[in-house]
């Protein structure tokens, strides 16, 4: 009996060593399986993943408008000092400081007494200079008479000419005395040379003005029309004669160049203005030439001084690409766009960018026509991935050829 039992104990474990391996090779085989599954399943979720919904626009080329924009200040057209030219006592101010004042209208004036006195004083003595004048003619006309009848030497007769010249030129003296005291008497009332605005007096009535230190009485300007003063980097300088010369850019003012103004509010300025002056040297400190605009003022809106925005209007740039802003992507290695190659995979392409134009970027160097820029979803992207584009209508493109219009949506994965 016992040994019986001890030889079917030993049958069992014979039986459970052989079949053990088979358990072992089993368990295996479907752990290996199930990874597989799982990996299999990964790399599908992986590669739905990587196809990513975005919208993107055809670029192609076409004609905008060029933006350039300065911050300006505005000066008047006019500005100068009224002043005494002569010497005298203050006896009114007739305009009211800083209003609007017309030319030829009176500002201030000068005690007018010491200058009538003068004058009457000058006129007397070309009176006086006229007799005498009167007396050598009478002189002289008898002297000639004489000497034809040869009752005068020939010496009376010259010394009856050298009198009337020197009457002659005494007379011419006198007069040029009345004429200088009139202008002197008219030198008191002090008038606007120009329309515009009358500063603060400098001096108040009764003061003692036209000596050499107190000349200058108020100041006028002029505000219609207005100046605006800005300034032009070399660069921009380049790149605009540049474009002139490859006939890259166009005016439709006939090449004159014209300007918007937006005051400090963010309000525009109803009247345009043109370019009148451009500097004829650039700067070497600051790099930069200095251009000025004049800008009509009927309404007295612009005052001197005010910084204000100008625009420079009536150019296009021609044959020109651009992109929507949302489009470019800035980081420290400069500005990219991811543009769609291939296979509908993403490609980060560097870009030089140019102004700015609406809500467009204008691309300087980097595109070509035809490419497809992504817009919406750049965040989502990186090189290489594939993407699922939509075409985004926008006034950065023109209408997209046949074949772009086709590829609008990248291939399902499989």
């Amino acid at each position: 009996m016992q040994l019986t039992g001890f030889v079917r104990f030993h049958e069992g474990i014979r039986r459970n060593l052989v079949l053990m391996p088979w358990g072992i090779c089993c368990f295996l085989v479907m752990t290996v399986l199930l990874m597989c599954g799982c990996e299999k399943k990964k790399t599908a979720m992986a590669g739905a993943q990587e196809e990513v919904g975005v919208s993107e626009v055809v670029v192609q080329p076409k004609n905008v408008p060029l933006r350039i924009e300065r911050v300006a200040q505005t000066a008047s057209s006019r500005e100068v000092s009224i002043v005494a030219r002569v010497e005298g006592y203050l006896i009114n101010r007739a305009y009211t400081e800083g209003d609007e004042v017309k030319e030829g209208e009176l500002l201030f004036e000068i005690d007018h007494k010491p200058f009538m006195a003068s004058l009457e004083e000058a006129q007397g003595r070309r009176t006086q200079a006229q007799a005498q004048l009167k007396l050598a003619e009478i002189e002289l006309a008898r002297n000639q008479q004489l000497v034809k009848t040869n009752v005068a030497a020939q010496n009376d007769l010259d010394k009856a000419i050298a009198s009337y010249e020197t009457a002659r030129g005494n007379m011419q003296l006198q007069d040029g005395a009345v004429i200088n005291a009139g202008l002197n008497l008219s030198y008191t009332s002090i008038t606007s040379p120009l329309k515009g605005r009358a500063g603060k007096a400098n001096f108040e009535v009764g003061s003692y003005v036209g000596g050499p230190q107190n000349i200058v009485l108020a100041q006028a300007v002029q505000t219609d029309p207005m100046y605006v003063y800005f300034f032009v980097s070399e660069a921009d300088l380049l790149k605009m004669r540049e474009g002139v010369k490859s006939n890259r850019y166009s005016s439709s003012n006939k090449g004159e160049l014209r300007v918007k103004l937006t005051l400090s509010d963010g309000a525009d300025y109803p009247n345009e203005g043109k370019l009148n002056f451009f500097d004829i040297k650039i700067n070497p400190q600051t790099g930069t030439a200095m251009v000025r605009a004049e800008v009509p003022n009927p309404d007295d809106l612009l005052l001197p001084g005010e910084y204000v925005k100008v625009h420079l209007i009536g150019i296009e740039q021609l044959h020109t690409l651009a992109v929507p802003q949302r489009a470019v992507i800035q980081n420290a290695g400069g500005q990219f766009l991811a543009v769609i190659g291939p296979g509908e995979k993403v490609d980060f392409r560097p870009v030089v960018m140019g102004n700015w134009t609406g809500d467009n970027w204008i691309i300087d160097k980097g595109l070509k026509p035809g490419d497809r820029v992504i817009v919406d979803g750049t965040t989502k992207i990186k090189p290489g991935i594939r993407v699922k584009a939509t075409l985004l209508v926008t006034d950065a493109a023109t209408t997209p050829t046949a074949h772009a219009s086709a590829v609008t949506t990248a291939p399902q994965a499989k």
